[in-house]
């Protein structure tokens, strides 16, 4: 995740500033999708959290 989060963070803020400066031609269309993208990285690094924190205390399980 860290891998791809500043290009993620890049395209987020790229896009919000092309609708601002009313660089787009449907700027609520560009915006949602803005808004669904951030909305997946955020799940997508959420999920990758808790299988991260499973993964950590299925290993202590299995070491005791």
């Amino acid at each position: 995740m860290s891998e791809i989060k500043s290009e993620v963070e890049y395209v987020i803020k790229t896009g919000r500033q092309l609708v601002e400066k009313k660089q787009v031609d449907f700027p609520r269309r560009v915006n949602q999708t803005l808004d669904a993208l951030k909305s997946l990285y955020n799940r997508l690094g959420s999920q990758i959290s808790q299988a991260r924190k499973d993964l950590d205390k299925a290993l202590k399980v299995r070491n005791c």
